[in-house]
């Protein structure tokens, strides 16, 4: 009976590990914010909140069909089933459309928001089929050979990837899954860009919609905006225009405001000001027909030009540079005094004896005057200003195309990029939308789910939503490619006594290229601090970047292929560690520090998957002499079984968030997304020309001869 008992515990020690050992992190359905949905409805019955003519029994009925048929939808073996569980979906959709129910509401738009692209895809691929089907083997052998490749494509290489992310039950086969997709995407590129065919060219633009999607979306509001767009507009001082010179002084800046626009970012920026202008040739404008020279004998006139415009310059920020636009509203006065010609007298006498004294001569001389002068005055500033903000948008757009450098794509460094860039504008925020890329990357990864419902209002200040999984993928890509990172074989991580402040946490180092007796070293400074915490480890670059994901649980899946990674074992040892694809499960939160620059990144390891072919070898001062090391399954078990829950604290420097600090961000939600919510704060970046950064047209004088008498 012992030995039975002592069998049933070993069995049961074996069964744990194994389970352990096979453990991989679970994966959300692409459906999920359907199920969400639902589940929300469900909870809400739970509660007691039903409408009037609730039949529960019916929704579970259709719930049932509609899980199942979504189900169906990512399992199907062949194009029929696939066609027959989306038409059966579309009609779940149609169905929900006559509930007028807020909960439902929601069901049926995160349906709608899954569904539709991919429905897009199965009407895209059927008439490519039925497009093929029209190729005859006996009229058209050459057409024929064509057709059958393409068949194997969509049965095989892209049905067969559909399938695969679909029904992927973990984050390790939802990646392969993906990446086979991506593999198709290219292939299709590649074939519609040599020899463009309109079926191929709209399955490759449906494929792109539902999973290669941009990954980057980014809400600025008003009041972040404004240290960055909200300039002065006048410069106080002289004006030259035409023979004239005009006075200007700049006034209070009145504001700053968005516009609605889908063409661009469209601002305005609002500035009083008031000019005086001489008119120094006025005389001679009245002497321009005979009226007018009998009283320039009488009278010498001097005059001058007054305004008190309010400017307004509209700007829009397209991803092709920057337009400028002057608007005025007008003030306009006029100042026109007489003086005594000599020897005019008499005729002074004569002309005031018949009711034209001075007073009214001058009177009659402005009242001919002013409307010349007010019209000149609107024409000249608009001419004045637009000549000047199309010299200022053509320099500015000069400076922003090291960034924007055509074909919609803002270029961060020489290698990331944002591409499929969309500007626009509502009065309350500035939107940003695009996909971020490594640029070397022949195959960019966009995010392949849509921002979740959570998302969809943005916080205060700049707020940006980032599918991590993809854009840590271009940013490893990225790094892999820098010259810098090219050249390192190795880095060692050494693991040091934590901070009074923090005492769950170590801290951590980084050193790369770290040797084989650095490491020894290192592992033993470790082990003479007697604290478990304190430990180095040395991890050998992998040939190709990691890649990255969310889990069902929200946290950060992190995909390592063809790991090397020396440790610390008993005694003097070290044990290397060899797995062909090693998954890494993080949860990690980032908090700022109020007040400051800095930023505390704390993550915790939830799990640590070597997979079922990785190998333990001991190695000696010889780093290529490794003898296998007994029960490596064990071992590399009790190694994640020591590491699991382990707590790392990383200070972070955001001092680069010019004008910017830290906020929040939000959990990673299992769809991939994560928000970063910035507000004002640090040293903003001064403009190149902050004076006029939208430039002062000032208003000018009339050039036009004034009306005689």
């Amino acid at each position: 009976m012992r030995r039975i008992l002592d069998l049933g515990r070993a069995a049961a020690v074996t069964l744990t590990l194994l389970t352990a050992w096979t453990f991989a992190a679970p994966a959300a359905p692409s459906h999920q914010p359907i199920l969400n949905a639902i589940e929300h409805i469900r909870s809400i019955w739970r509660d007691g909140k039903l409408p009037a003519d609730a039949n529960i029994q019916a929704w579970e009925t259709f719930f049932n069909a509609l899980q199942s048929d979504l189900k169906l939808a990512g399992t199907a073996t062949s194009f029929s089933d696939r066609t027959t569980a989306f038409t059966r979906l579309k009609h779940h959709d149609e169905a929900l459309g006559v509930i007028a129910w807020a909960p439902v509401g929601e069901l049926r738009n995160s349906l709608k928001e899954w569904l539709s692209p991919r429905l897009a895809l199965v009407e895209a691929e059927r008439q490519l089929r039925e497009k093929l089907a029209t190729i005859s083997p006996v009229t058209d052998p050459t057409g024929a050979s064509y057709r059958d490749r393409w068949i194997q494509f969509v049965d095989t290489d892209l049905d067969g990837a559909l399938r695969e992310y679909e029904k992927a039950a973990t984050v390790s086969a939802k990646v392969q899954g993906l990446d086979r997709l991506h593999a198709s995407l290219a292939a299709l590129n590649k074939v519609n860009t040599a020899h463009p065919w309109a079926p191929t060219v709209a399955l490759h633009g449906a494929l792109t919609k539902v999973y290669d999607q941009p990954n980057l979306d980014i809400s600025a509001d008003v009041n972040s905006l404004v240290p960055f767009l909200g300039n002065n507009l006048i410069t106080t001082g002289p004006v030259y225009r035409k023979g004239y010179v005009s006075q200007v002084t700049a006034g209070q800046h009145l504001g700053f405001g968005l516009m609605a626009s889908d063409d661009g970012i469209a601002f305005y920026n609002k500035q009083l000001m008031t000019t005086y202008t001489p008119i120094h040739d006025f005389q001679r404008q009245i002497t321009s027909d005979e009226r007018g020279q009998r009283v320039a004998k009488m009278y010498q006139f001097v005059a001058a030009s007054y305004d008190s415009p309010e400017l307004t310059i509209i700007g829009v920020i397209r991803p092709s540079g920057l337009s400028l636009i002057p608007q005025y509203t007008h003030a306009i006065g006029a100042s026109i005094n007489a003086y005594n010609q000599p020897g005019g007298g008499a005729a002074r006498a004569i002309a005031a004896l018949v009711g034209f004294n001075k007073g009214r001569i001058t009177k009659e001389v402005y009242n001919g005057a002013i409307g010349k002068i007010r019209s000149g005055i609107v024409q000249e500033a608009m001419d004045e200003g637009t000549q000047r903000t199309a010299a200022e948008a053509a320099n500015r757009t000069q400076q922003l195309s090291k960034f924007l450098v055509g074909n919609n794509t803002l270029a961060i460094s020489p290698e990331l990029a944002i591409t499929q860039l969309s500007l626009r504008s509502r009065p309350e925020n500035a939107l940003v939308h695009g996909k971020l890329i490594a640029t070397h990357n022949i195959s960019p990864l966009g995010a392949d789910t849509p921002q979740p419902a959570s998302l969809y209002a943005p916080d205060p200040g700049v707020s940006a939503d980032l599918h991590l999984g993809s854009i840590l993928n271009e940013l490893a890509q990225s790094v892999f490619h820098n010259p810098k990172v090219v050249s390192v074989n190795n880095v060692m991580i050494e693991l040091k006594k934590p901070d009074v402040a923090t005492p769950t946490a170590p801290k951590v180092g980084f050193i790369p290229n770290a040797s084989f007796e650095q490491f020894q070293a290192a592992v033993g400074e470790s082990k003479k601090s007697l604290d478990p915490a304190v430990t180095a480890i040395r991890i050998t670059k992998p040939a190709k970047p990691p890649e990255f994901a969310a889990d069902a649980e929200g946290n950060l899946v992190v995909l390592i292929n063809n790991l090397q990674v020396d440790i610390p074992a008993p005694g003097d040892k070290v044990y290397r560690v060899k797995s062909p694809q090693t998954e890494v499960i993080l949860n990690f939160a980032i908090v700022p520090n109020p007040g400051t620059s800095q930023v505390k990144a704390s993550m915790k390891l939830v799990d640590l998957n070597f997979g079922t072919r990785a190998t333990v070898s001991q190695i000696t001062s010889d780093e290529g002499d490794g003898r296998p090391v007994p029960f490596s399954g064990v071992f590399l078990n009790l190694a994640r079984g020591t590491l699991r829950n382990r707590l790392f604290e990383v200070p972070i420097d955001a001092s680069q968030l010019r004008g910017f600090s830290l906020k929040k961000v939000y959990p990673l939600d299992p769809s991939g997304w994560i928000r970063v919510v910035l507000g004002p704060g640090g040293t903003v970046a001064t403009p190149a020309s902050s004076a006029q950064a939208t430039p002062a047209p000032a208003a000018v004088s009339t050039s036009e001869p004034t009306a005689p008498l």
